[in-house]
């Protein structure tokens, strides 16, 4: 049965790599001896894994994740995000989670973690060898602990009053479907104990940055796992393990590993030019970006683009997303302070508004009109927006999207940037001590509102009068902001739908839209109809276990 697994894998890899480390024909026939003593063969087993992770922040055809809570809905009625998000979410029809996949990598890992130091990386030289395999083998748990962390975010669940979490395989089943069978859900608490294991293993044997000539840490190794990615997926992992739905680990800690991450790398955030979106959101090389995949690829610009652009406007962000953008002097636009003007609700809105929301009158590639009875208008062609917003996030002003421009556009998938470790630091300190205490792990001292204050200041709101007026009242009040900063900083990354369950907030929600009528020149007036209602029970805050995994044997979670 190994043999057959083997086959598999590299007809895997023949079929669906792009990836820069594997240039090896396969034939298919290779027998399991020259797969784990061929280095080639044996690195690209682990690096299916890689592979597997995505290159954009799409889920289906176009649509982000978004579009399954208040930030946003997709004009695609025939998805499965517009089912799920309408009342439709079923263990039979979930797309929010990648069972087989994710299983299916954590076997090619298993399999490398038990056979892959067979192979001898560097021949001539034993210790580069050595060192070779401790990368490799860095790599293959930060790939497990990876995996393992999606399993958790999407199928962990109350069964009968007990958290539980998902089958752990700690050694390849290598064909043994009896002995797959067998294996049951572990608790919530056994996943998260393993997972942070193999964080802490990848952490000691990764090295913290690929950088120069070195054969086994240089800078053609950039891309793959190092220390610091392992320590932001650990921020993230017990950032969720504390939050209010699970309350499984301490906010201390999260706060620990965040500070020790920022006290090796950086105590401020990188600057973003927001007059050239495109040397941040389209490169491959920003220094916001902790971890990434990247790829050339137009299919997720046309499908995010408006239709004046020959795009078919799959996401279109709520009016409830556009109200929670602070304005330019970085107060709420219901505060009484605030410089927002209703009737032209588009001025004095901050850098992350502006970079993220193509609204009427906003400049992307030209001026992109909404108003009724404008080319992108909703209902004057078959892709409009459905709420009088398009997508400007992660867009990219250079791809060609007709067969008269075929330029090429580059996206990048970012597992981690350093916005979120920020944003998870802000979270746990307050929910720790509060919003002004500091806290000191690593060498490095900071309070809740001094990382809030950091994130604002890279999105150029300089003053810090609101956070200091809401500091003020105490941790409850600034919890609200810090889930409003995350919620505008994070936006079309794929984390509302996951914050939105864990921090037990309401799941159901009314999504509205702008109308817009031109009264005259430069003269427009806006209404705010409903477009969508979320419609969600509350046993949705946790996804369900697939209906196939349950006819097999393993118990579904609490009212699916």
């Amino acid at each position: 049965m190994m043999k057959k697994n083997i086959y598999w894998i590299i007809v895997s890899l023949m079929l669906g790599s792009c990836s820069n480390y594997l240039e090896t024909n396969f034939d298919g026939s290779v027998s399991d001896e020259n797969v784990w003593t061929n280095p080639v063969y044996a690195e690209g087993v682990l690096l299916n894994a890689y592979e597997a992770i995505p290159d954009n922040y799409s889920v289906e055809n176009g649509t982000f994740m978004d579009c399954a809570t208040d930030n946003a809905v997709t004009n695609d009625y025939g998805s499965l995000i517009y089912q799920n998000a309408n009342g439709g979410w079923r263990s039979d029809n979930n797309n929010l989670g990648q069972w087989e996949n994710w299983y299916m990598q954590v076997e090619y890992i298993n399999l490398w973690l038990k056979y892959g130091d067979q192979a001898n990386y560097y021949l001539s030289d034993g210790h580069l060898n050595e060192q070779i395999k401790k990368r490799l083998t860095g790599e293959a748990h930060f790939l497990r602990a990876w995996y393992y962390f999606k399993l958790l975010q999407s199928y962990a669940g109350i069964v009968d009053g007990e958290m539980m979490g998902v089958p752990l395989y700690r050694f390849p089943l290598e064909g043994n479907i009896d002995k797959a069978n067998k294996i049951k859900r572990s608790t919530y608490e056994e996943v998260l104990e393993f997972i942070l294991e193999d964080c802490n293993i990848a952490i000691e044997k990764l090295p913290e940055d690929y950088d120069g000539n070195d054969h086994v840490v240089g800078d053609t190794h950039v891309g793959r796992a190092n220390a610091i990615a392992a320590m932001a997926l650990k921020s993230r992992v017990l950032l969720y393990a504390a939050s209010p739905a699970f309350s499984k680990s301490d906010w201390s800690e999260v706060a620990r590993v965040s500070l020790e991450l920022l006290s090796k790398t950086r105590t401020s955030l990188p600057k973003i030019n927001w007059s050239n979106l495109d040397s941040y959101y389209n490169s491959q090389n920003h220094n916001e970006i902790i971890m990434r995949k990247f790829d050339r690829n137009n299919n997720f610009f046309k499908q995010n683009y408006p239709p004046s652009l020959n795009g078919e406007g799959r996401t279109s962000p709520s009016q409830n997303l556009v109200n929670i953008f602070f304005g330019s002097d970085g107060y709420p636009i219901d505060h009484p302070l605030s410089n927002y003007d209703p009737d032209n609700p588009y001025k004095n809105r901050s850098n992350r508004f502006n970079g993220t929301i193509a609204y009427n009158g906003s400049n992307f590639r030209g001026t992109i009109e909404t108003y009724i009875g404008a080319f992108d208008a909703e209902g004057e062609h078959i892709f409009t927006t459905r709420t009088g917003y398009y997508l400007r996030k992660w867009m990219t002003s250079r791809a060609g999207t007709d067969e008269v421009d075929s330029s090429i556009g580059l996206h990048y998938y970012g597992l981690f940037r350093y916005g979120e470790v920020f944003l998870n630091l802000a979270e746990s300190i307050n929910e720790w001590v509060g919003p002004d205490v500091k806290v000191s792990f690593g060498g490095l001292s900071m309070s809740a509102k001094e990382a809030i204050i950091e994130v604002r200041r890279r999105a150029g709101i300089k003053s810090t009068e609101y956070v200091d007026e809401v500091a003020a009242m105490g941790q409850s009040e600034f919890r609200k902001l810090i889930h409003r900063e995350r919620r505008i900083e994070l936006c079309f990354e794929g984390h509302r739908f996951w914050d939105i369950r864990r921090w037990n907030d309401p799941l159901s929600t009314t999504i509205s839209g702008v109308r817009i009528t031109k009264m005259g020149e430069d003269e427009f007036q806006y209404d705010y109809p409903m477009v969508e209602q979320r419609n969600y029970s509350e046993h949705m805050r946790f996804g369900p276990i697939p209906l196939k995994q349950v006819t097999l044997g393993l118990r579904q979670n609490d009212g699916w």
